[in-house]
């Protein structure tokens, strides 16, 4: 993965305050910022489950097993989900301790001064701390599914925590 496509996806964390991002969200995004240069989805997808930087999750599907649903009545519900925001796919979040913006030391090429960083929320130090004890969790688990489904699944579950707090969701 490109260093700088690493370090722009390590600031949309950042600047997310929450514990994860949709993997989709997330590359529709760079892909808007960057262009075709980001690549396929299932490139960009495989380049991340690669990187010792990020985990991946596969939170749960809420609407179960998909060859249970008849494949008009499933895509008309995963339409409604989106719809309204709701996006259970693929997650990503840091896959090493969360630093803070003036922690991260950008490539050499961009300038970075302290102003350059966000300010800190009051419950950003709950939120990382939230983060880490479901990555604590993650790895205590092991080679337990559930367990690691469970996670991945509370992942997904937090991510909205940082709006709700703060009063605009």
């Amino acid at each position: 993965m490109d260093d700088l496509l690493e370090h722009r996806i390590l600031e949309l964390l950042r600047e997310a305050r929450g514990v994860s991002l949709p993997l989709r969200r997330l590359h529709g995004h760079l892909v808007a910022e960057a262009g075709p240069t980001v690549g396929t989805y299932a490139r960009f997808a495989e380049e991340i489950r690669s990187s010792r930087a990020f985990l991946v999750f596969e939170p749960e599907d809420p609407l179960g097993d998909g060859r249970d649903w008849p494949p008009g009545v499933r895509h008309a519900y995963e339409t409604a989900l989106a719809a309204a925001g709701v996006d259970r796919g693929p997650r990503l979040t840091l896959g090493v301790p969360v630093t803070t913006p003036a922690d991260v030391t950008p490539p050499s090429d961009q300038p970075h001064t302290a102003s350059d960083a966000r300010p800190a929320a009051p419950h950003d130090a709950s939120i990382a701390a939230l983060r880490a004890s479901l990555l604590d969790i993650w790895e205590t688990a092991g080679p337990d599914s559930s367990l690691r489904a469970a996670v991945a699944t509370a992942f997904a579950d937090c991510a909205e925590m940082p709006r709700l707090i703060d009063g605009t969701g």
